[in-house]
């Protein structure tokens, strides 16, 4: 950590971890129920899994204000993958995931409100069986933004998220088998109603919420031939212990 003054300083960080990710019930057998035959899976395993990256922080009074880049990079061995076949998608291992990329992030607070905004770029092949192809439905470029107010008894949320083209198929980067790029909306209200004298739950408060995902109800798929989501929402009425 280096402070620059005025409130400012550069922070260096970096991560290394290892990981295993073992098969599962989905993955086997409820993936693709048309086979006829359940393709064994071996575990995949992260050999190396690590970023490192600066970030340069600055507060005055009530605001604070970050912003951060990485490189990230990742190998795992027998990656389980889920590749196009005959009878939709099915998962398969492969000889070796290669992952590099850029992440960054930027944020800003002040007062009620705070924004932050996300950008990672991937470079995500597979090496398997002499071939080295993308790696299917990872985007190249990937983003999203946020926007928080917050009251004691009130918040507010807005979330952007926005997805690349991602290849679908086995083979060499082709325009012609991506899925489209899209862009997605969700929305989240939240009010906390105190106790009150009246109230039929003493030492209770309850917080009502409303939720809205995929506010543009975009006609996306995060696989192709099988639909995601359109617009959906939510309500939820909680009781919770306050101290007082």
């Amino acid at each position: 950590m280096v402070r620059l003054g005025s409130g400012a300083q550069l922070v260096a960080f970096a991560r290394a971890a290892q990981a295993v990710r073992v098969p599962t019930l989905y993955d086997v057998y409820f993936s693709s129920p048309q086979r006829l035959f359940v393709r064994a899976l071996s575990p995949e395993r992260v050999d190396v899994d690590g970023s490192g990256g600066v970030r340069l922080e600055a507060s005055t009074s009530g605001t604070r204000a970050s912003i951060e880049g990485a490189l990230v990079g990742r190998n795992t061995r027998d990656a389980i993958v889920w590749f196009p076949g005959n009878f939709g998608w099915s998962p398969a291992n492969v000889g070796v995931e290669r992952l590099r990329g850029v992440e960054s992030r930027a944020e800003l607070a002040s007062g009620i409100a705070s924004v932050s905004a996300w950008v990672t770029a991937y470079d995500a092949m597979l090496s398997t069986s002499g071939l080295r192809i993308p790696t299917p439905y990872v985007p190249r470029l990937a983003g999203g933004a946020q926007l928080r107010l917050t009251r004691p008894t009130q918040h507010a949320t807005l979330v952007w998220r926005g997805l690349g083209a991602r290849p679908y198929t086995a083979g060499p980067r082709n325009p012609d088998f991506e899925l489209a790029a899209v862009s997605l909306v969700d929305i989240t209200v939240a009010q906390q109603l105190r106790a009150l004298p009246q109230w039929p739950w003493p030492g209770l408060d309850a917080v009502v919420a409303f939720s809205l995902e995929n506010a543009a109800d975009a006609a996306w798929q995060s696989v192709r031939g099988f639909p995601s989501p359109g617009r959906a929402w939510a309500m939820s009425f909680t009781l919770q212990h306050s101290p007082r």
